[in-house]
């Protein structure tokens, strides 16, 4: 990395990119803190856009950085940390659950749809067809994935984990337009978020390993975030959200 490079990076997450080896997970909401019980910290940064802890589990040191939600922030992240000696970076986030999803599930991310373009959702002439035959799935990269689908294979009680590709969508208030996210479910994705297309793509620039995995937070078909959930529900968002945070922090404390 160059020096202006260096600059940069130490602007945005306030520490040097030397301190970053190993697999970091780069999540969008969900605080460097709740990590910690299933790891040790070695040390905390924060810069003016990213934040996080290093850590260390049985001896294997990686790291994970809060993001802030949106395509462009976790882009500019990974594009930054696949310039540093990282070995590969594991996206940990949050979906809406399409057909055969339920509230809590996992889903391992083979790829994202660039849906990516909040403009474009709201001007008089969109048209949810033409982002689908104009964009493209970026794909994960296999063996990272591969051994992403081994650890949670290997879990206790399997319930609940699912594969496929995912839309990247670019407003997240489009989801109320149901038309468009049934559209979206017709060409056979698993899930619209937010993020995951600016994350494989700035990955595969850099030629950095990256994998996907995230859980189902609502189901913009049936239960869309804003109705709120029961308490059963939110039962089961809560460990969803648990089994994303322990299952993360196993892959990046087991990959070499």
């Amino acid at each position: 990395m160059d020096k202006d490079r260096q600059k940069i990076f130490g602007y945005y997450f306030g520490c040097a990119p030397q301190v970053f080896s190993g697999a970091v997970i780069l999540t969008p909401f969900i605080p460097a803190e709740r990590f910690k019980k299933y790891c040790d910290v070695l040390e905390t940064f924060r810069g003016a856009l990213y934040a996080g802890i290093i850590a260390e589990r049985d001896g294997v040191r990686f790291a994970v950085v809060r993001c802030g939600i949106g395509d462009r922030l976790l882009g500019e992240a990974a594009l930054l940390l696949g310039r540093t000696r990282v070995d590969g970076l594991l996206f940990a986030g949050s979906c809406g659950g399409l057909k055969g999803c339920s509230i809590g599930d996992l889903i391992v991310c083979e790829g994202a749809f660039n849906g990516e373009g909040f403009t474009r959702y709201h001007s008089e002439s969109f048209d949810i067809g033409r982002v689908m035959d104009s964009g493209e799935v970026i794909s994960a990269d296999i063996g990272y994935t591969e051994r992403l689908k081994k650890v949670l294979s290997d879990r206790p009680g399997k319930a609940g984990f699912g594969t496929g590709r995912v839309f990247t969508i670019g407003s997240i208030m489009a989801e109320e337009r149901k038309e468009d996210i049934l559209a979206v479910s017709k060409k056979g994705f698993r899930a619209v978020e937010m993020e995951l297309s600016a994350f494989f793509r700035a990955a595969r620039v850099t030629g950095t390993k990256a994998a996907g995995l995230v859980f189902v937070s609502d189901l913009p078909l049936e239960k869309p975030f804003w109705e709120g959930l029961s308490s059963a529900d939110r039962e089961k968002y809560d460990k969803g959200i648990e089994d994303l945070v322990r299952i993360s922090v196993k892959f990046a404390g087991e990959v070499i």
